[in-house]
């Protein structure tokens, strides 16, 4: 249970790192013609996308050496990113959907946002699930190849 909790922790801290990183990296297209603030902007994206990639590999529950042993891990470890982002868009929709409940004037509008709430939150669901199943595949895969080698 104890390992459970931890995990949900983790994916938790990894999606909103992912989605700060591109946060972050949106507020550097607005200095694009800066190269001072671009660069500062680009570095703490880097910082970011750092801690992400540290976090992600502790949710997969790998030290890192099994991954520099394997050469795809880029693929699965691209879809794993793909499935936090697409996590964190579906939790700023059901916040919006809130929002647009609380100031919805007529039952249509708030059975409108009620429905469009449930399927980000359908949504958020299914990401984290493809997170984990990702997470399990790729922890099988790593941890097989390196116990082989």
């Amino acid at each position: 249970m104890l390992e459970e909790a931890k995990l949900d922790d983790l994916f938790d801290l990894v999606a909103f790192l992912a989605g700060q990183e591109i946060h972050i990296l949106m507020q550097a297209r607005a200095v694009i013609d800066d190269r001072e603030k671009l660069a500062k902007e680009l570095e703490r994206a880097n910082i970011v996308r750092m801690m992400r990639r540290r976090y992600e590999q502790e949710f997969v529950g790998v030290t890192g050496k099994e991954e520099r042993e394997r050469t795809h891990i880029g693929e699965e470890g691209c879809d794993l990113k793909h499935c936090f982002l697409a996590f964190c868009y579906n939790a700023e929709c059901a916040q919006k959907d809130a929002r647009a409940l609380a100031e919805a004037k007529t039952e249509e509008e708030k059975n409108k946002a009620i429905e469009s709430a449930i399927t980000h939150l359908k949504g958020m669901g299914i990401f984290k699930n493809m997170a984990f199943n990702i997470r399990d595949k790729l922890r099988e895969e790593l941890l097989e190849g390196y116990h082989e080698g």
